[in-house]
């Protein structure tokens, strides 16, 4: 802005007020603001004719809140959370929890590098099994698919994958391969 120009503040359905501000002072680094007027109506904050302007949404919105902690509540109660976050075989067993896995809470992975070829496919090539392979104990035994698969009855990934065993790491029941088995 130029020095010395007026600003025009249009409030009030179209009444004008012209209020003479000398904006090379907000330069000065000693200006403490003292000559600017402050609508007095505004000086303690906007305190006065505060209502809620939304009172339909307002009824909308604490039932949502009432409904989500019904439903949470509901889901601790009757749900089964675990079952909700284990891992689901290539061969569609929740490791863990489906008939003939029950010892078998971890999913793996035994073919890296078939698996990474298609990431889609990545969790298809999985098997539950009892344990994930660590860097101190290199073995692990898998269940195998339920005769309802794409596999022949009792097919297990683990014993007839081409794949070696590589070091994992286990995080929420899933073997993940460690860095240095990649």
């Amino acid at each position: 802005m130029t020095d010395g120009a007026e600003v025009v503040v249009v409030a009030d359905c179209g009444s004008q007020s012209v209020n003479k501000f000398d904006y090379n002072k907000l330069k000065d680094r000693n200006y403490k603001g003292d000559d600017y007027n402050v609508d007095s109506a505004l000086s303690q904050g906007p305190v006065q004719n505060r209502k809620c302007t939304d009172c339909l949404f307002l009824i909308i919105w604490i039932s949502f809140l009432i409904g989500m902690m019904a439903m949470t509540i509901d889901g601790y109660v009757n749900g089964n959370g675990p079952i909700m976050l284990a891992p689901i075989s290539g061969g569609s067993q929740i490791c863990g929890f489906t008939v003939g896995t029950e010892g078998f809470p971890y999913l793996y992975v035994p073919d890296l590098s078939d698996s990474v070829e298609s990431p889609s496919e990545f969790f298809t090539n999985g098997f539950c099994a009892t344990n994930c392979p660590t860097s101190s104990d290199l073995s692990v035994t898998c269940a195998p698919y339920p005769p309802t698969s794409n596999y022949p009855d009792g097919y297990n990934g683990c014993t007839a994958s081409t794949g070696e065993l590589y070091t994992t790491d286990e995080i929420m029941n899933y073997c993940i391969p460690t860095t240095a088995s990649i």
